[in-house]
């Protein structure tokens, strides 16, 4: 078994240009129907650049508790003003600005078992699957590693 007989394929996963802004990488992820966790960063010839998941989005969009005025834990108002200022400094960022570039990948003739154990290893939940020229042709997950272990176990014969 390889990478390539169970990876979701680029067509359905969510790419922009490293000029996105972070608000059109929100609506993205908003209105994406892809199952997948990221948005890839890509260049015009394909090439991918980063990647980006929910978390990166929310460590830079989210105020953190210390950052907060007195009281706008609590105060509705308080917060989604406090919200909204610390979006407005951040909206118009690029996504070059907090793309991850370190994570690891698989390539399509890769081994299943060694991307499962890259997948593991790292930690990550996600993989993007590259080609030889790290142009993006898809991704492995977990949960595509589960769904494929579920399937070889429910095949075969009770002991």
């Amino acid at each position: 078994m390889y990478v390539s007989d169970i990876m979701r394929q680029r067509q359905a996963l969510v790419t922009v240009s490293p000029e996105a802004d972070l608000e059109e990488v929100v609506y993205r992820f908003d209105n994406s129907v892809s199952l997948s966790r990221l948005i890839y960063v890509i260049s015009e010839q394909d090439l991918l650049l980063g990647v980006v998941g929910a978390a990166d989005i929310l460590a830079l969009l989210l105020p953190r508790a210390k950052e907060l005025p007195n009281g706008a834990a609590q105060d509705r108002s308080l917060f989604e003003r406090a919200l909204a200022e610390h979006i407005g400094e951040h909206r118009s960022r690029s996504v070059a600005h907090i793309m991850r570039t370190d994570y690891p990948s698989a390539k399509p003739g890769h081994p299943l078992v060694q991307a499962t154990d890259l997948l593991l290893d790292s930690g990550a939940w996600v993989m993007p699957v590259l080609d030889d020229k790290g142009i993006l042709a898809g991704e492995i997950t977990r949960r595509l590693l589960l769904r494929y272990t579920a399937h070889a176990v429910l095949q075969m014969p009770p002991n």
